[in-house]
């Protein structure tokens, strides 16, 4: 076979990776990952056009294609703003390209003052929202409430005056310790490296950067959602006398001699709480409630729609379950399987027999392969807003799938066999395999299904009736005793007799010897994941499943897995998701999905930022501070924040890229292991190039599109959001 030459986005990658390892030693950490982030922003660039090309396995290394230099003025790249109302953002060749030759460290000095600027600008809202807020609930005071003082954040003097406190504690310690001579030397190399100071240059410098530190986590709350218990009592709490507005001191605030209203007498405290849209009370307890609300305490931020939106927009999300069988394809070649203990324990499990009652309680005898065709996906087991079960089902439902991902899968129960709701490179990181499988149906234009799949029957793996080897003595008591158990006249009689059923399968199984249950094993699985197509054994990434409708089986390396995935197509889809577990939520149920989570970890510095270069009154406070890095010491004008609004753009779509291009290699890495094993029912050549198979007309395959290659379909999927 003629050596496949490297891809120039291959080449590209590795001198990225080359140069980034010369220069880790001159930059500093953070310096370092803005440059790699506008690196990683060229390479996806490069990975977007070049990939487009395809290049023959059999060329030499010698024939090398020449493209001409674009034009600086070109969009090199385009992608969804961070804010739902910005529509497509386009960057430049040359805006990029400057990036990465050298000016990323002014650039990073400017983002991280201007983001300093942004904490304190929204501490000082939070802090004087906190104020009100404290005061608005002791003005209102239901009967049996008493006073509080620990609602209000501390005002920033008082935080600086703190933190001036401890600076000036370590000064004075290293007084005492090196005396007047050497304490100056010592406490400045201590501002400067010790991780607490963020490097600061001075005294000044170190007091405001213990308060930022302090500060960031309160002046972030707006971007940070989270579920809230209260009570309805809470929410519908009125005031009893007319509340009025107050200044910065205190003093009531009148206009042509009338006192301003804040809120009237008899109207509704916390008007932020909407029934049904951000809170539900509890059906069991109708006095309790949880609210889906942002930490701030700006009554107008409280509403976290618009971070979900922002967080929809610039994520492809999903939510897989994952349930892991015994087994693993440790050799893809020789098609070798291998359990461990624990393994082997679940294997022989899946061979017994269950009695269950189904939704008619009428009793059943099931057998393993049938109680995991029977198993939903994560978001099934939870309740909803229009669920006609009640939260004491739902609780037993829970259970049972619990018990058996404990006892048939190598999965944990209490998981529910996911990691939550994940952007797309989110769970690429969970597995290529995984990755790939959950947008495989995006790569083919189609949904997936035995006609674009291979398929496997789990009871043809597991079920003993097709596991027993050449002993028609053990099929014989083997048919008897399922007879027995089927024929069982009450639930007692079919426990004992379901019971001896299973203690004669594991005696069988686990009285083979090791060659024989290794031999049985390999025979078992490669019996459904091995298709001869044309005297050729092939073996698939992902199979669908008889009787289990939108479930795949992934196979790896690491692991074989029954997977299922919960994708979000529209906005309004992802509000209903979110809306569903809520409502879970507020019935005692365990956010399993971290929703909170997920969203407030999208929300990084850069993002915060984007969102607040849009925001009318933040501009406008801009352009009341000076600016450091104009030559004239100006104020901030309207290009100079439409050039930092740029710069933080590259930055966002750098770090994303960056994902992107571990991904993009990641599944470059297992089309090529594909195509060296020889045996991949989803991967082939033509013409020289790797191209993805949709199917077999008999023993030829169908490649998918025109001449693209693998490479290029799968690029245009996850790049596609």
């Amino acid at each position: 076979m003629a050596k496949r030459q490297k891809t120039f986005f291959e080449r590209l990658s590795e001198k990225n990776e080359i140069h980034e390892n010369k220069k880790i030693k001159k930059v500093s950490n953070s310096q370092a990952t803005r440059k790699k982030a506008a690196i990683a922003t060229l390479s996806l660039l490069s990975a977007g056009v070049i990939l487009a090309i395809a290049v023959p396995l059999g060329v030499t290394t010698n024939s090398v294609t020449v493209i001409s230099p674009v034009d600086d003025s070109s969009t090199a790249f385009t992608f969804k703003g961070p804010n739902s109302s910005d529509g497509n953002q386009k960057l430049t060749v040359g805006s990029v390209t400057k990036s990465v030759q050298g000016s990323d460290a002014q650039v990073n000095e400017e983002i991280n003052d201007i983001t300093k600027k942004l904490v304190f600008y929204l501490y000082d809202q939070e802090y004087k929202a906190s104020v009100e807020q404290q005061r608005v609930y002791n003005a209102s005071l239901a009967l049996g409430q008493s006073a509080r003082n620990d609602i209000a954040l501390s005002s920033l003097e008082e935080i600086k005056q703190k933190q001036t406190k401890v600076v000036e504690d370590l000064k004075r310690n290293y007084i005492s310790v090196y005396g007047f001579q050497n304490w100056q030397k010592q406490f400045t190399e201590t501002l400067s490296t010790d991780p607490k100071y963020s490097g600061a240059k001075d005294e000044a410098e170190a007091i405001e950067n213990l308060t930022y530190n302090e500060i960031k986590t309160y002046a972030e709350a707006r971007f940070k959602p989270e579920f809230v218990n209260t009570t309805r009592s809470e929410i519908n709490k009125l005031a009893s006398r007319d509340i009025y507005k107050v200044d910065a001191n205190g003093n009531e605030i009148s206009s042509n001699g009338q006192r301003q209203v804040l809120i009237k007498s008899g109207e509704r405290v916390n008007s932020f709480y909407q029934d049904g849209s951000n809170y539900f009370l509890n059906a069991a307890n109708n006095n309790l409630a949880t609210a889906f609300l942002t930490k701030s305490f700006v009554s107008s931020q409280k509403d976290p729609s618009e971070i979900l939106k922002s967080y929809f927009d610039a994520n492809d999300l999903h939510v897989v379950t994952s349930v892991d069988l015994p087994g693993k394809l440790s050799s893809p070649v020789t098609n070798a399987i291998t359990l461990d203990a624990d393994a082997k324990a679940k294997f022989i499990n899946l061979a017994k027999y269950w009695s269950v009652k189904n939704t008619n309680s009428q009793r059943q005898i099931l057998s393993g392969s049938e109680i995991l065709k029977q198993l939903k996906s994560a978001t099934s087991y939870f309740p909803t807003p229009t669920e006609a079960l009640s939260q004491s089902q739902i609780t037993v439902n829970q259970g049972n799938y619990q018990t058996f991902l404990n006892t048939l899968t190598l999965t944990k129960g209490d998981s529910y066999g996911t990691s939550g709701l994940q952007s797309i490179e989110s769970v690429f990181q969970n597995g290529t395999e995984q990755g790939l499988s959950s947008i495989w149906s995006k790569v083919l234009g189609s949904t997936l299904n035995a006609s674009n799949l291979p398929q496997v029957d789990l009871s043809k793996v597991f079920d003993f009736e097709n596991i027993r080897t050449n002993d028609p003595s053990a099929y014989s008591r083997f048919s008897t005793l399922l007879t027995a158990a089927k024929n069982a006249t009450s639930d007692q009689d079919a426990f004992n007799k379901t019971k001896e059923l299973n203690q004669f399968i594991e005696s069988y199984l686990t009285n083979m010897s090791n060659a024989e249950f290794s031999s049985l094993l390999v025979r078992q699985y490669t019996n459904q994941l091995v298709k001869n197509v044309g005297g050729n054994n092939l073996v698939s990434f992902i199979y669908a499943i008889k009787d289990m409708p939108n479930a795949y089986l992934v196979v790896s390396k690491d692991k074989i897995s029954i997977q299922q995935y919960t994708n979000f197509t529209s906005f309004d889809n992802f509000k209903e998701f979110v809306k569903n577990t809520l409502y879970s939520v507020a019935q005692g149920n365990k956010d399993i999905f971290n929703l909170p989570q997920a969203v407030s970890q999208s929300q990084n510095d850069n993002v915060i930022l984007a969102h607040m270069l849009n925001d009318a009154d933040f501009v406008s406070y801009l352009k009341t501070k000076e600016n450091p890095f104009s030559k004239d010491k100006s104020n901030y004008r309207d290009e100079d924040i439409a050039k930092i609004k740029q710069e933080n753009a590259s930055i966002i779509a750098g770090n994303k890229s960056k994902m992107q291009i571990q991904n993009f290699t990641s599944v470059s890495n297992l089309i090529n292991n594909s195509l060296v094993s020889q045996n991949s029912y989803n991967f082939g050549v033509k013409d020289g190039v790797a191209r993805i198979i949709s199917g077999f007309n008999g023993s030829t395959p169908t490649y998918l599109g025109n001449s693209e290659s693998a490479q290029d379909l799968i690029v245009k999927v996850l790049i596609s959001k």
